[in-house]
């Protein structure tokens, strides 16, 4: 019983045992909407064939000499695709990207790819099997033969196919990507070969598209900072069989960390605005840390001095190696660079506590975690997530072991 088992631990308050269910049904199976096997075979078909033929078509206007095109694959709204099925590399056929779109309990799952010309046949002939043909199987709980079409996993999971454009390849905020002026990006390859990246700086050169210094190399991806305009990069698209994605370039700190205290009080002054602190649902983050400094203007709606606590009152509240309060920022804005570089509200739905648990000095810990036992005042709230310095807790587990 917990209580036995934990009796350092307090759980005051109300609670409710609910037992675990996985949304998903039979394990790992995808979850796919029931299809007309023909009609759903003909209208994808169709809907390939069209698909090609617009994409032949935008090359011959762009005079573009390539080896293939690019096709994005739909799911039905709130089903799955199944990703693994739409890649062939030993056929040259790639999954370049995946984006999800739509409100959660209707996200639509949205696959970038490449297809070769020499392999223009390859999922029409999926779709003629999937709808001639069958596969056959034992069920191993009732001993019966369970036929289904060929493909079907895949077939199935697929609502509709169109032609990729530049949306298909960028996967940032669409008000991120650039217009009539040239702006940096990410430009991610679908390759690390040498001569696939020599291709891609001659075409740059050839669309006097800007390079920038160095690139970052990984496996099967190769990333470029290039400065282009929307029109160029829709020109690479149709130039190019080696686009995987565009992103927009992540920022770092360096900007915001070099700036005048003046300057730095401004964009945080900004943000407290643009702020909407709502933590009406009795959530709140719980940083088991040094302890949190809440006097920064980004800390002080969030975490009030009532709920900021210590294991033993001799060490105080405050956090005395910074950590915590870094851990605090963290736990409450996410991604603070994000917010900093839009105008956009921001909406806080929880709050913040803190526990110190980590002494000022570490000959303190050996006698403090045998009986670390956080003050019953924290289980106030209904819910609440633990953050923790794990390196911390790591040495804490081993000092006592």
């Amino acid at each position: 019983m917990p209580r036995e088992r934990f009796r350092h631990l307090f759980l005051d308050g109300p609670a409710h045992v609910r037992d675990f269910s996985s949304p998903r049904r039979g394990g790992s199976s995808p979850r796919l909407r029931p299809q007309h096997r023909q009609f759903h075979a003909e209208y994808l078909s169709q809907k390939l064939r069209e698909a090609w033929v617009a994409a032949e078509n935008r090359q011959a206007v762009a005079h573009a000499d390539r080896h293939g095109i690019y096709l994005e694959f739909y799911s039905e709204p709130g089903f799955d695709l199944v990703l693994k099925s739409l890649e062939s590399r030993r056929s040259g056929i790639l999954l370049l990207n995946v984006r999800t779109e739509g409100p959660e309990a209707e996200l639509t799952t949205k696959a970038t790819v490449f297809v070769p010309r020499s392999k223009s046949g390859h999922f029409l002939r999926k779709l003629h099997a999937y709808e001639t043909q069958d596969n056959q199987r034992i069920d191993t709980r009732t001993g019966e033969t369970v036929t289904t079409p060929k493909n079907a996993k895949l077939i199935e999971s697929i609502a509709d196919v169109h032609a990729a454009v530049l949306e298909s390849f960028w996967l940032d905020r669409l008000d991120k990507l650039p217009g009539e002026t040239p702006d940096w990006i990410e430009a991610w390859l679908s390759s690390e070969d040498l001569l696939i990246i020599e291709q891609f700086i001659a075409l740059c050169e050839r669309l006097h598209i800007e390079l920038g210094e160095g690139r970052v190399t990984f496996p099967e991806r190769t990333v470029c900072l290039i400065e282009a305009t929307r029109a160029q990069l829709s020109e690479l698209v149709e130039q190019s069989d080696s686009i995987a994605e565009f992103r927009a370039p992540r920022e770092v700190g360096t900007f915001f960390i070099e700036q005048e205290n003046r300057d730095q009080v401004q964009w945080v002054e900004d943000l407290v605005r643009r702020s909407d602190v709502r933590a009406h649902n009795e959530v709140a983050v719980l940083v088991l840390d040094h302890g949190v400094n809440n006097g920064h203007r980004l800390l002080q709606p969030l975490l009030a001095d009532d709920d900021r606590h210590t294991l033993h009152p001799d060490w105080g509240i405050a956090d005395h190696d910074g950590h915590g309060t870094l851990m605090a920022g963290t736990a409450a804005y996410g991604d603070i660079l994000e917010h900093l570089q839009t105008e956009r509200k921001l909406l806080l739905s929880h709050c913040l506590e803190s526990a110190k648990i980590l002494p000022l000095l570490p000959m303190q810990i050996l006698n403090a975690f045998g009986d670390t036992t956080l003050p019953k005042g924290l289980a106030a709230l209904k819910s609440r997530l633990l953050l923790e310095n794990a390196s911390s807790a790591w040495r804490l587990h081993r000092a006592k072991n």
